[in-house]
């Protein structure tokens, strides 16, 4: 009985299949036999699901997407490069959802591209799916290597899962149980995401370095993200997949600003706690900004809605309880039992929003930028193409183990606008924004809470692409693609 409620409990079962999953991953990376095994084995069942539950498959993939930052929590050695679960995901999903396509488009032509012509942002994807062309083009015309062109571009075919999702969504006859299960599967893995932050917070600052050096190595070696001591004594816990708790943020907020019913309010007043306590953890300035972004938006429009006066005071409720995620932060690392290995304060946040031109990952962005902007002047209108590269000096000690003189060559930038610039041309620009742009003003016109959330999701992503590239990586491009589908949902 009781193992039956759990399976039908889609939150707990996600939420425990998730757990079990990075369990083995661990274990995968300390014995490699382990990691091969349950790489097949993962990959030949996510095979089934595309042949016989293509839906489930989809939502599968999605969890992937928001636990395992660059996708190689399981991953294959192929003597060099290192095919990722996430790849391999794709690829399956792509070959068989194009399969069962093509066999309904023989068989009713009409009701198979109907999800696609009927989709609002048709001719926007297209604007752009034509200047990542372009950016291909540009790049054998300028006979870029090989290698530098396709890891820039294969991010961007990333985009084409927007197929089966649209298709899946058009054809499906209850959107709101798809919406529901949707909504359900990504809370879980979301709460997963926050409870393992803090989880390694707690672990880094009350056990020795030596003691968890295998922890360290596996969240490094699988890119889940980074673990990093700072300066005051303070452990930053940065996943790459914690932007989506920037956008969690903003569903919980618009909940709880919106909601009249209690228990939603709790949950939602939950969501914002946690959500804000992992986002101060995470000491990352790209997120920050967005943040930052996203609340003036959202700042206007609660204001806009009721008086000034009651809007501020709801922001201050808001402020509060970003105080009380701070104050959560401090009180997991600080947790007397065992006792803490550092000794730190609350000034490791101050002294990180503070910029200091002279930290080396400061000092490298702002050497690169003049260099970009002199390979962006070469080509401004077409772009260069993809796998264009910049030399500058750089700062990063990573690069100086390399080569000690600092001097760095690469195709992938900070700078994540210029970045677009520099491969599509104003124009390559011009057009995500008309996409982005277009996503924001319908979900905006929906006036519901989701609707909400996901534009000003969006809002802070445009604002945090300016420091880091998103917008060109799988995490962002997901999150776009489901703000464009939920308009499609919401007005059939």
């Amino acid at each position: 009985m009781l193992i039956e409620k759990f399976v039908k409990n889609k939150y707990l079962f996600v939420f425990g299949a998730i757990f079990l999953l990075e369990t083995v991953s661990y274990l995968g990376y300390l014995n490699g036999v382990v990691n091969v095994f349950a790489f097949l084995g993962i990959s030949i069942a996510f095979l089934f699901l595309c042949i016989f539950r293509l839906p489930v498959a989809l939502l599968v993939a999605l969890v992937e997407l928001i636990i395992g930052s660059k996708g190689y929590l399981f991953y294959f050695d192929l003597h060099g490069p290192q095919l990722s679960i996430r790849i391999t995901f794709w690829a399956i999903l792509m070959i068989f959802w194009a399969i069962n396509f093509g066999r309904r488009l023989m068989k009713d032509r009409q009701k198979a591209l109907a999800p696609f012509r009927q989709f609002l942002f048709l001719k926007a994807y297209l604007f752009l799916a034509a200047f990542v062309v372009l950016g291909l083009g540009m790049a054998l015309i300028y006979h870029h290597s090989f290698s530098a062109w396709f890891f820039d571009f294969n991010a961007w075919v990333y985009f084409l899962i927007l197929l089966p999702w649209l298709d899946f969504f058009g054809q499906a006859e209850n959107r709101q149980k798809i919406w529901d299960d949707l909504f359900s599967i990504g809370v879980a893995a979301i709460s997963w995401l926050i409870l393992k932050s803090l989880a390694m917070l707690f672990i880094f600052t009350h056990f020795s370095f030596e003691s968890v050096f295998s922890l360290y190595r596996w969240i490094r070696t699988t890119g889940v993200g980074e673990v990093t001591l700072m300066p005051n004594g303070f452990y930053r816990v940065f996943f790459q997949s914690q932007i989506y708790l920037v956008f969690a943020w903003f569903f919980a907020f618009f909940a709880f600003y919106e909601n009249k019913d209690r228990r939603a309010k709790f949950f939602s007043f939950l969501g914002l706690l946690f959500s804000g306590a992992v986002i101060i953890l995470s000491f990352s300035r790209s997120f920050w900004v967005g943040m930052f972004g996203g609340v003036l938006v959202a700042l206007f429009l609660t204001c806009r809605k009721s008086s000034w006066s009651k809007g501020f005071k709801k922001w201050f409720l808001v402020a509060t309880i970003s105080f009380h995620a701070l104050i959560l932060v401090l009180i997991i690392a600080k947790f007397p039992f065992p006792k803490p290995t550092k000794d730190f304060s609350a000034s490791s946040l101050a002294e990180r929003v503070e910029i200091n031109p002279n930290e080396a990952a400061m000092a490298s962005r702002w050497a690169l930028l003049p260099e970009l902007w002199k390979q962006i002047k070469k080509e401004p209108i077409l772009g260069s193409g993809f796998g264009e590269t910049v030399t500058y000096q750089a700062s990063d000690p990573r690069v100086l183990e390399i080569n000690s003189s600092g001097t760095y060559t690469t195709y992938a930038f900070e700078w994540g606008w210029l970045d677009l610039w520099l491969k599509f041309g104003l124009f390559g620009v011009l057009a995500y924004l008309y996409l982005l742009i277009s996503v924001i003003k319908a979900n905006l016109k929906l006036k519901s809470t989701i609707g909400n959330s996901f534009a000003l999701g969006l809002i802070a992503l445009i604002f945090l692409h300016i420091f880091t590239p998103y917008l060109n990586h799988p995490l962002g491009i997901m999150f776009v693609i489901l703000a464009s589908l939920y308009p499609v949902f919401k007005n059939n």
